[in-house]
């Protein structure tokens, strides 16, 4: 073999070295990545699960007539409906941006428009008595959420929670939960 074809052999081999390193590398990387979206999807949708589950079994008890003091008054919003929309939000944003958007559409159908839009707006831990203050400040002027007329009522969550237990509507917000808890 002649020393040229030895210097072309080598360095072909060196090229091939660093190509075939470059590409291992680029693929271990977004494997690494992929891995990681698919766990942080699924603690995003764990997350959701947990944070409806209290909710859920308070609606199913409602609805077996165990909870009957769950009954709200039609005129008067409930804090804790603005807490729960801001925790869903809050986990959602682990989510594919599909699922993500799903979420958002069915958390606008249970807890209404209005109740989204502040809890988009300002999102609250609820921790405090404070917490509620963007609510009811909303309340008090719903024109700078920029929602149409139509869209200032509230949701399934609250329309069904006036009706009686064993009404239809409660068993759509049961539905609509389970729905809402699953990611979709």
């Amino acid at each position: 073999m002649s020393n040229f074809t030895w210097q072309v052999a080598v360095i072909s081999a060196a090229i091939s070295a660093v190509v075939g390193a470059g590409v291992s590398l680029l693929a271990v990387s977004q494997t690494t990545i992929r891995q990681r979206r698919a766990e942080s999807r699924d603690d995003a949708r764990l997350e959701l699960r947990r944070v409806l589950q209290p909710m859920r079994a308070k609606v199913r008890k409602y609805r077996a007539r165990m909870l009957s003091g769950m009954k709200r008054d039609a005129h008067r919003i409930e804090g804790d409906d603005y807490v729960l929309a801001s925790a869903v939000l809050a986990a959602a944003d682990g989510l594919h941006p599909v699922r993500r958007w799903l979420v958002l559409r069915r958390a606008r159908r249970v807890f209404g428009p209005f109740m989204v839009a502040v809890a988009d707006l300002s999102p609250t831990q609820g921790d405090t008595l404070g917490s509620i203050a963007p609510l009811l400040m909303a309340q008090h002027d719903p024109s700078k959420l920029g929602l149409a007329d139509d869209e200032l009522r509230l949701g399934l969550l609250h329309e069904a929670l006036v009706c009686d237990p064993g009404s239809e509507q409660v068993r759509r917000l049961e539905r609509e939960l389970t729905r809402l808890a699953s990611g979709w």
